[in-house]
């Protein structure tokens, strides 16, 4: 949540990916049952003011659903109940990619700065099995995104955040890296993964503040 209480920034990992098959007895993966991207990996940023206002008189509830003869969901209607005082989507950051579906992944945290101007989200879950551990394979595409967080609660994705291997798609960097690369100040080389994230400005009048993790 932001300090002035206005927005609620939410990282959405989704579940399902639009190469998953079709559940028994349906005829279309239920990717985008019951809206377009449903499961699509994104930061959303909630409007929550009027939320707040409304106190302990809170109209806002669970959305109407349809059900089989089992009670079973088949089809969420709605986000909510449409009461006056549910949140309202102000801003979008779409973190699709290849690794994100092909893992069932997506951005799972989320940082501010110390001014509440970016939000960083990593695309990270605790994978264990590596280590011989019970895991979900749910690992993510390993990048750190940036995105401003304006006035008005939308989200952009921050362009003077470039990965200095990738050129190209400024706004996040991967974390795994050759063997060979060396962080910087860091002494270790190759890949690395965030456990958590914090914002450090350098130069508060600058606009180009990095982030480290």
């Amino acid at each position: 949540m932001t300090p002035d209480d206005r927005f609620l920034v939410q990282p959405i990992q989704g579940v399902l990916s639009p190469s998953d098959p079709p559940p028994a007895g349906l005829a279309v993966s239920d990717y985008n049952r019951d809206y377009p991207s449903e499961h699509s990996r994104r930061v959303i940023v909630l409007d929550i003011q009027k939320l707040l206002r409304a106190r302990t008189l809170v109209k806002c509830d669970a959305p109407p659903v349809e059900t089989d003869e089992n009670g079973i969901i088949q089809r969420i209607t709605a986000r909510n109940n449409g009461a006056e005082d549910c949140p309202t989507v102000t801003g979008t950051l779409n973190l699709d990619s290849r690794e994100n579906f092909a893992t069932h992944s997506g951005p799972h945290f989320v940082a501010f700065d110390h001014e509440t101007r970016r939000v960083a989200a990593s695309n990270y879950f605790v994978q264990l099995t590596p280590f011989a551990l019970p895991g979900l394979h749910e690992d993510g595409d390993h990048r750190v995104c940036v995105a401003r967080l304006t006035p008005t609660g939308q989200l952009v994705l921050d362009r003077a955040f470039k990965d200095e291997l990738n050129l190209a798609e400024p706004g996040c960097i991967a974390m795994d890296r050759p063997a060979s690369y060396r962080w910087p100040n860091r002494g270790r080389t190759g890949a690395a993964k965030p456990h958590a994230m914090a914002f450090i400005n350098l130069d508060d009048d600058r606009d180009d503040n990095r982030d480290r993790d």
